[in-house]
């Protein structure tokens, strides 16, 4: 007879594989790079959304995002 699986086994069961799918969409090239300000981070943050979505999250009462200031600094060559 064999032992069932630890439960920690049975929820995770999968997790893996949907991890690597999601992994491998955001690392492709289409997706640019994901960098914060450009029309790949809206990408990137609509590719979350979707997917926050089809596994049952809900967004808070502010919504899915929230602000950030972003800073961009440019070091001087010597």
């Amino acid at each position: 007879m064999m032992a069932p699986l630890p439960l920690m086994a049975q929820v995770v069961d999968g997790a893996a594989d949907r991890i690597r799918a999601d992994m491998s969409v955001l690392a492709s090239d289409s997706f640019s790079g994901r960098k914060p300000g450009s029309p790949a981070e809206k990408l990137t943050t609509d590719y979350l959304i979707r997917r926050f979505r089809e596994v049952g999250l809900e967004p808070l009462p502010t919504g899915w995002l929230q602000p950030v200031p972003l800073e961009t600094r440019m070091m001087k060559a010597r």
